[in-house]
């Protein structure tokens, strides 16, 4: 939120800033202008490519389920052998001999 009032207010106080930091400022209907109507604010590239991942997530996801590959993953032990069950022939130093 502090990052995205900071840019704002740069978008605002551009012919206040020193040096290379000044610009000629924007005028509050040329930010939303700019943030909503064209190609390059929120509703471009962002939400394209949000968009996108989701829709990869979700075909993924019922990719999974349709397969039956979502039950081995959040069941392993009752799938058969899981990623994370321990092997009876491997033990510690320090565990006793039979």
């Amino acid at each position: 939120m502090v990052t995205m009032l900071a840019f704002i207010a740069y978008a605002f106080l551009g012919p206040y800033m020193p040096g290379v930091l000044a610009h000629r400022g924007l005028t509050p209907e040329q930010l939303i202008g700019h943030l909503y109507f064209t190609t390059e604010g929120i509703f471009g590239i962002p939400l394209g490519v949000s968009s996108t991942f989701i829709f990869l997530f979700i075909l993924f996801g019922a990719y999974l389920e349709s397969t039956g590959t979502r039950q081995v993953l959040h069941r392993p032990r009752q799938c058969g052998r899981g990623l994370g069950e321990r092997r009876p022939w491997r033990r510690s130093p320090s565990s006793p001999a039979d």
